[in-house]
């Protein structure tokens, strides 16, 4: 077994068995860009290293649900011999990892490669779009909270909305660049969540079994 997988089955099996954090997948949202840090679902924490996955296929580690079904692939890239790994798969998301990286920081895991993962959006998509003045004195225009209250048609971009709770991004509002936007997030919105719920918590006494084939 090579450093990058035990590295990889240590940090697996303290999470599971409720004595560790939980790794943390770096995702981007799809709507923005913003890079942030994931934990997995710890409905899946059932996990085996050099899974098999049916059809010859193998995994240097698959997470499965309760009902065994697999939820998460995760491939090694410079840290496995394992033959026959799978590239891609019809049920479940694969995600590929550099082992030099998993030996760094195995809690953190930062995918070369992904197919077939969820799309995530950051607390944009609860946001909505508040214009810019066209001077580009970066007033807002309609701030919901009325922060200034000596001028009821704007906020201060740099004095009242970088500093407000509230505030996710300030961009353009059309492709030729013209116009700008502020983000805000107060209030709520009818645009639909993108991305898995949040999962539940589960109490640390509930035992998960970690699986460990023979290494190839």
């Amino acid at each position: 077994m090579s450093a990058a997988k035990r590295a990889l089955l240590r940090a697996v099996r303290a999470w599971c068995d409720g004595r560790g954090p939980a790794p943390q997948l770096l995702r981007t949202c799809d709507a923005c860009g913003e890079e942030r840090w994931r934990p997995l679902d710890r409905r899946h924490g059932n996990a085996a290293i050099d899974a098999h996955l049916g059809h010859e296929r193998r995994a240097d580690l698959a997470l499965r649900d309760g009902a065994g079904r697999v939820r998460l692939i995760v491939q090694l890239e410079g840290g496995s011999r394992l033959p026959n790994r799978a590239a891609s798969d019809a049920h479940a998301p694969v995600i590929v990892l550099a082992g030099p990286d998993v030996v760094a920081e195995p809690l953190r895991w930062r995918p070369l490669r992904e197919r077939g993962l969820p799309r995530w959006r950051c607390r944009c998509a609860l946001a909505r779009p508040l214009p810019v003045d066209d001077a580009f004195s970066l007033r807002v225009l309609g701030c919901p909270l009325n922060l200034r209250r000596e001028d009821t048609a704007g906020a201060s971009v740099i004095h009242d909305c970088a500093r407000c709770g509230f505030f996710v991004g300030i961009g353009y509002a059309d492709a030729e660049r013209r116009r700008v936007s502020l983000y805000c997030a107060f209030g709520k919105t009818t645009r639909p969540r993108i991305g898995p719920a949040p999962s539940p918590r589960l109490p640390p006494s509930l035992p998960l079994a970690v699986a460990d084939a023979t290494s190839t």
